[in-house]
């Protein structure tokens, strides 16, 4: 049974790889779209999956327009408009990544068509591949190929005076790696912190050498020591994960504060995600609602509360599909002095401050629901009426 299900799961996995269409198709719209996309070409496709996700925001069709626009589009924006698909693609969970990544890790590494080369988005697309263990069917550890000649470029760029580090360069555009190995061990010799960067990604991911964090360690904490942004980076990422060193949260969070206050924006993204996602003590959740004030006339929530709802019970939870929720339940009556049941859920937004660790927050959305009725958007029709 193991085996067949393992089969299976091999067989869709291949599937996806092979076909420009994923798996996960959404209905009978996206199927006649699909159709006319085999039949008549992307051209009179593009509209029809246009319509579909004008509906409803559909991931299936949002990749299919990335894909189109891409790679079979034929206009001076056709890179602008594949990119803003693929992003919306990547913002549903449980969606395959790895492919979208991979393209607008392309685009950027090229630019034009309505899209500036940007080498240092290429790179972030391209080693998260890498991370992954990623690579196309067709290609051996692909993403690992794209990320060298983007090293490469970037390394063409440099402006101060080693020789041995350009030739470096030199050898990364021609994807020759390995050939750069001790011109780089030279250059951080004489103390160039960019050639230790580049000798700690090397280990990291293994590129022209055998992979080897603990190696990668060690030349990334010299070029951190130098304020290198991308190795204070990679320093919180190694910490993370306890990559060649001990794993330790904390510790990673001092990197990315420091590579974060240094410009790195990736490292801000990391840290202000790991922020936001730190549960809150639920006295302290179930206090700050409690405090925060009903729109209309000004109350705070306690009072509001207090005033209108039976032996009220507060509770708090954080989970990643809904994030941090104040839960309030409890009883009201209506003009027949009947208690009725009621419940009512503040999603809270937080705000991160990254330079001093505060993080602020306030009511992103409200729910709430009455008796056995399901629960919509917003406080209940009697509530809204005895606080206007």
């Amino acid at each position: 049974m193991k085996k067949t299900i393992l089969f299976m799961f091999l067989f869709l996995f291949l599937l996806l790889l092979a076909s420009p269409c994923p798996l996960f198709a959404a209905g009978p719209e996206y199927d006649q779209a699909y159709a006319v996309y085999q039949n008549q070409g992307a051209a009179a496709a593009a509209p029809l999956f246009k319509k579909i996700v004008e509906k409803v925001p559909d991931p299936d069709a949002m990749w299919m327009l990335g894909y189109i626009y891409k790679n079979q589009a034929n206009f001076d924006t056709m890179y602008a408009e594949s990119a803003k698909w693929y992003k919306n693609y990547l913002q549903f969970p449980f969606v395959k990544k790895d492919f979208a990544m991979h393209e607008l890790g392309q685009i950027y590494k090229t630019g034009g068509y309505g899209v500036e080369k940007d080498l240092v988005k290429a790179r972030i697309y391209f080693e998260t591949l890498v991370e992954s263990g990623w690579s196309d069917q067709n290609y051996a550890r692909y993403p690992v190929n794209d990320l060298t000649l983007v090293m490469g470029e970037q390394m063409a760029g440099y402006t101060k005076e080693d020789t041995d580090y350009v030739k470096a360069g030199k050898l990364f555009a021609k994807n020759k790696p390995k050939d750069a190995l001790a011109l780089l061990k030279q250059s951080a010799e004489y103390k160039n912190p960019d050639a230790m960067e580049v000798l700690g990604t090397m280990y990291k991911y293994g590129i022209g050498v055998k992979q080897d964090y603990f190696e990668a360690a060690s030349w990334f904490r010299k070029a951190a020591e130098k304020e290198l942004p991308y190795s204070m980076l990679n320093m919180g990422k190694l910490y993370d994960k306890g990559n060649g060193v001990t794993q330790d949260d904390a510790i990673a969070r001092e990197w990315y504060k420091k590579s974060a206050m240094a410009g790195n924006e990736e490292a801000k993204t990391i840290l202000t995600d790991k922020m936001v996602r730190d549960p809150i003590v639920p006295e302290t959740a179930i206090e700050m609602v409690g405090k925060m004030r009903y729109a209309k006339d000004g109350l705070p929530w306690a009072e509001v509360v207090n005033k209108f709802i039976l032996k009220p019970k507060w509770e708090y939870y954080y989970n990643d599909q809904e994030g941090h929720v104040v839960k309030l339940r409890g009883y009201y009556e209506d003009g027949q002095k009947e208690k009725n049941a009621i419940s009512v859920w503040y999603y809270l937004k937080c705000e991160p401050n990254i330079a001093d660790g505060t993080r602020a927050y306030s009511i992103k959305q409200l729910y709430s629901a009455v008796k056995d009725e399901k629960s919509k958007q917003g406080i209940p029709d009697w509530l809204a009426y005895e606080l206007e």
